[in-house]
């Protein structure tokens, strides 16, 4: 197994703290919050199952991403910094865990650079954070600050965490001979190991970043690790006390640079005015209490606050973020898309120029777009012989800003997004024999509510040519929205080529998913999470999601109960279609059969129809329902057959369905958050609450 581990930054260390080094007030004054139940009397300690579930899920998910360095290897990330402080005496570990803390503090304490602090925020979770896979809050045992004072959890200004345990069961890792380490395989080492990944991906999301850096701590053993988009790099365990490691890892941490500890200095933070700031913090709305960046982008300025849509549902992969960005020369608004893109793909840029050029339809425009440049904008990691994963920092900037398909204003108007979306795809395959292969919620996006209805398809990176080889060994796709087969084969080594009726089966789904969770029905809420259940990834595995769409599908639109006559219409007859595919095929010729000997169809006189049916009638109907079979199945394996449903239906010849006001209307919030299940319905990979709009998962 072989390693490639990024240099640290060639840029001047930072000996001072940085320049902020004013104690948040939010970090000092907790902010009071709902208390959980089977809270303590602070109101602060999460129950240790709320996000169990969590942290299992993204354990498995993360299997394999964990690459073992030595630690020489690993505190060479960061730039040395002179000779050690004389080491205070050896915190006492003979307590229970939670005495360990402040012993652990008072050990390192010497080995922070002025004015860091260790802080114990073991009793304080930080529940106003982007949320990572649905967990209900977190609070790490311990936090690193850059500055004096802070004494609660703030994800969002810490700069490292540390997870403490006191038993040896609960180990994330375990080490064999030579230095290698392997991920546990207990439960409790799993949970500990996506503990860890969760509270780093938390910060990773919440902050700018290009890496985050923690360390576990058992007695006085401890590992270090490092986040990137690429995944994890882990020491084996050492012994504190008597190795200077973790000792080292702090000095050398705390007197590193911004961009050395894994900051992206790329996102320029304004602290002062300059002659773009005012017209952008009018254009983007910006109050006195959000950040306001500027960012280069091809050589193009651009000012953005905070992201509108996150995608941080899995701690490695493209961690897409949208913005809405200012651009002075046109002094509008643009989308900035942030992402880390898998380098065996083409630049996003190069495919939207391709599809421009031969007049795809229905896509935008593209400004800006390139790699970032930088240290620690590229990463890479090999994890064995063929499984290499290489991640570029990438940022695109589009002409249009415009509105989730949770903000449609009408049933119309939203299977018109969908519809324009699909036609997008169409002329992609017809034109350039192209495939889109990562249809979901967040990649239609309704166009500005001034141009009426009209819907584009975005997010076009992992897009391909059928002449194009794929050598990538993992589906690409959001899970949720997969059609079967990929699901089925999600558990193969083989390279799965996707074909033009997976992206379609994933339209339907996409809508179907959107329909559940927005449109206007008679449903409970209770029942729309039912429904929505088998998109749960987290409740699921690939064969659950896929028999619980399947249900959907086959059971019928009526069971919706959906207020519009005309989305129901729509929406039933991709069903029957879709159903047709899913059915085994015999099951389809026998139902087929059945219809054709009920309708009296034995292509026989009116007379004679009125007779015993033969075993020859039975043999002529049998082939005719065979063809018949035949020809429904192949309908939603090319795009026509939905094509013309979707045109049909909007073209709305009496003009009912254009006139009714049925906008989205999202779930009731505490149907939502009443437990950390629902929060895991409502946080599907393109889900409800977090999307804001376009990008890649």
């Amino acid at each position: 197994m072989a390693t490639t581990l990024p240099p640290h930054s060639a840029g001047t260390r930072a000996s001072t703290p940085p320049a902020s080094t004013s104690a948040d007030p939010s970090l000092t004054k907790p902010t009071p919050k709902r208390l959980a139940s089977g809270s303590n009397h602070h109101g602060q300690i999460i129950p240790a199952t709320e996000n169990e579930g969590a942290y299992d899920f993204v354990c498995g998910d993360m299997k394999g991403k964990y690459i073992t360095v030595s630690v020489e290897d690993f505190l060479n990330l960061l730039p040395e910094h002179g000779e050690l402080p004389d080491s205070p005496p050896a915190p006492d570990v003979s307590g229970p865990e939670p005495t360990h803390y402040d012993e652990f503090i008072r050990y390192m304490k010497p080995f922070l650079n002025q004015p860091w602090q260790l802080v114990n925020t073991s009793e304080s979770i930080d529940r106003d954070f982007i949320p990572v896979l649905g967990v209900g809050g977190v609070k790490p045992d311990l936090l690193l600050y850059s500055f004096y004072g802070a004494t609660t959890t703030v994800m969002k200004s810490a700069e490292s965490f540390g997870e403490f345990k006191k038993a040896r069961k609960d180990e994330p890792f375990r080490d064999e001979k030579g230095g290698k380490v392997l991920e546990g395989d207990s439960q409790t080492s799993k949970l500990t190991r996506g503990q860890i990944t969760i509270y780093s991906s938390v910060i990773f999301c919440s902050q700018q970043r290009t890496r985050v850096f923690s360390f576990y701590v058992r007695e006085h053993f401890a590992r270090l690790l490092c986040h990137s988009r690429a995944g994890f790099f882990v020491t084996p365990l050492f012994n504190y006390v008597t190795t200077a490691h973790l000792r080292e890892f702090f000095w050398r941490y705390t007197h590193a640079s911004d961009a050395e500890r894994g900051h992206d200095v790329t996102m320029q933070k304004l602290l002062e005015d300059d002659d773009h700031s005012e017209a952008a913090k009018a254009k983007l709305k910006v109050t006195t209490n959000k950040p306001l960046f500027k960012v280069e982008v091809e050589n193009k300025v651009f000012y953005l606050s905070e992201p509108f849509l996150f995608r941080h549902n899995q701690p490695i992969g493209r961690g897409t973020r949208c913005f809405e960005a200012y651009d002075p020369e046109q002094k509008s608004l643009v989308l900035l898309k942030d992402a880390w893109r898998h380098t065996q793909y083409r630049r996003e840029g190069e495919v939207y120029a391709e599809l421009h050029e031969s007049k795809v339809p229905n896509i935008l425009q593209v400004i800006a777009e390139g790699d970032v440049r930088g240290n620690l904008q590229h990463v890479k990691l090999l994890t064995g012989k063929d499984d290499e994963r290489e991640m570029v920092h990438y940022r695109i900037v589009l002409a249009k800003v415009g509105r989730p398909l949770d903000k449609f204003t009408s049933s119309y108007e939203l299977v018109k997004g969908f519809s324009d979306a699909f036609e997008a795809h169409f002329a992609a395959w017809s034109k350039l024999k192209m495939l889109h292969r990562d249809i979901s919620f967040g990649n239609v996006l309704l166009g500005p509510i001034e141009e009426g209805p009209k819907g584009y398809l975005i997010d076009w990176e992992f897009a391909k040519k059928e002449s194009e080889r794929d050598n990538s060994r993992e589906r690409t796709g959001t899970y949720e929205f997969m059609s079967r087969r990929l699901l089925e084969e999600m558990g193969s080594t083989q390279n799965i080529r996707q074909k033009p009726e997976d992206d379609i089966e994933s339209f339907v789904y996409a809508l179907t998913w959107t329909v559940l969770s927005y449109a206007r029905s008679e449903l409970s809420n209770e029942d729309r999470i039912s429904f929505l259940r088998p998109f749960d990834r987290m409740q699921n595995n690939p064969t659950t999601t896929a028999r619980g769409r399947e249900g959907i599908i086959l059971g019928g639109v009526n069971r919706l109960k959906l207020a519009s006559n005309e989305l129901r219409d729509v929406l039933g007859t991709l069903f029957r279609s879709l159903s047709d595919r899913l059915v085994p095929r015999p099951d389809l010729v026998e139902k087929i059969l059945d219809d054709l000997q009920s309708d009296g169809e034995t292509d026989e006189s009116t007379e004679e129809a009125t007779k015993e049916i033969t075993p020859e009638m039975v043999k002529k109907m049998r082939m005719r329902a065979d063809k018949k079979a035949d020809r429904r199945i192949k309908r939603m394996t090319t795009h026509t057959f939905m094509s013309q449903v979707l045109l049909k239906a909007l073209k709305d010849e009496s003009g009912i369905w254009q006139s009714q006001q049925d906008k989205a209307e999202p779930m009731d919030a505490h149907a939502h958050g009443s437990s950390n299940k629902r929060k895991g319905l409502a946080m599907v990979a393109d889900g409800s609450k977090r999307l804001r709009s376009s990008g890649a998962r």
